[in-house]
This record gives C-alpha cells, sequence and structure tokens, in this order.
C-alpha cells in the first residue's frame, strides 16, 4: 500500500511540476507538451526586437464575441504582476500570434516569458488551434474583471482554449 500511495504521489507532483515555468528561463517564445515538463525553446529574446515589440494597452471587449469566442469562463487569480515585463510578453505573444503564424499544435502550449511574466496559450484539443486577433481580446477581459495588474485566464470552451498571464514559478495550461 505504501509502495501504491508513493507512485501517486510521484505521478501527481510530475504532473503538477509539468506547466510550470521555472523563474531563471531565457526569456523567449517556449512549448511545452502536456504529457512533457520540458519547455521547449523556440525563440530567444533579442533585446533590441522585444523593445519594439512593447504595446500599449488599447482594447475593444466587443471583438472577443464577433469572432465567435462566446461565453469565455474568466478566472481571476489575485496576484500582481510586473506590467512593464508583462507588456513584453504580451506584445511578443501578440506577434507570435498575428504575424507569425501562431497556430498550436495538439494539447500543447506556447508561453513567452520576459523577467518574471509569462503570457501564455494552451490548446486543450486534439487538433490545430489559433489566436490570430485574441490575445488583446482575452487582455482586455482580464483587465476588466480581474485588474490590468493581475495575474488569470480565459477559457474558451468552444475551442478548448485557454489564453492568459501568470508569474514564472506558477502553474499554468493543464
Amino acid at each position: 500500500m505504501l509502495f501504491i500511495s508513493s507512485i501517486i504521489a510521484l505521478a501527481l507532483a510530475r504532473s503538477v511540476d509539468c506547466y510550470v515555468a521555472p523563474t531563471d528561463l531565457l526569456d523567449g517564445l517556449y512549448s511545452i507538451a502536456e504529457d512533457s515538463n520540458t519547455p521547449v525553446l523556440l525563440a530567444a529574446a533579442n533585446s533590441s526586437d522585444l523593445a519594439a515589440r512593447e504595446m500599449s494597452h488599447p482594447h475593444d471587449i466587443r471583438s472577443l464575441l464577433e469572432r465567435g469566442l462566446d461565453n469565455p469562463i474568466v478566472t481571476c487569480d489575485g496576484y500582481q504582476m510586473n506590467l512593464g515585463e508583462y507588456s513584453v510578453a504580451r506584445g511578443a505573444m501578440n506577434d507570435w500570434c498575428n504575424n507569425r503564424g501562431g497556430y498550436i499544435t495538439d494539447r500543447n502550449g506556447v508561453f513567452y516569458s520576459y523577467g518574471s511574466a509569462i503570457a501564455y496559450l494552451c490548446n486543450h484539443f486534439d487538433g490545430t488551434n489559433t489566436c490570430y486577433h485574441e490575445f488583446d481580446t482575452a487582455d482586455a477581459l482580464l483587465d476588466v474583471n480581474c485588474a490590468g495588474d493581475r495575474a488569470g485566464s480565459v477559457h474558451v470552451e468552444r475551442y478548448y482554449k485557454t489564453l492568459g498571464r501568470c508569474n514564472a514559478g506558477i502553474r499554468f495550461c493543464f
């Protein structure tokens, strides 16, 4: 019985660690599979390139419904984020979503880590998903429901995806 309890505890510990981005990651874009605990660096950050990607916070909440992403479920995590670092991570995710394809394969997560901040997209679907022009809209919902400097996520059940923001060292995606 002790052996079985140990195996279950080990499995649970591994699944919790699977989507916790370490606090010492290099800044950049990462992919992670649902069944892996090791993120794959897709693109390292270039500080001069990132500076150009910083964005202001203009939002239009109507576009989420106009795009057919109905009934979003907003979850507020309640802790504060560094807005300067998050602005860079968010800008980089927007760039990836809107200008560089932004497709995510079956049951994978893609996230941009910058300093302590993470902007992420999780695909809970057994097929390809996209985030084209969705990240800003999800971010606007978080600003309205959670406050502009707080972590949280937006889950869209219709498309089996979650978009969100958090700090490194915090569990996200699956």
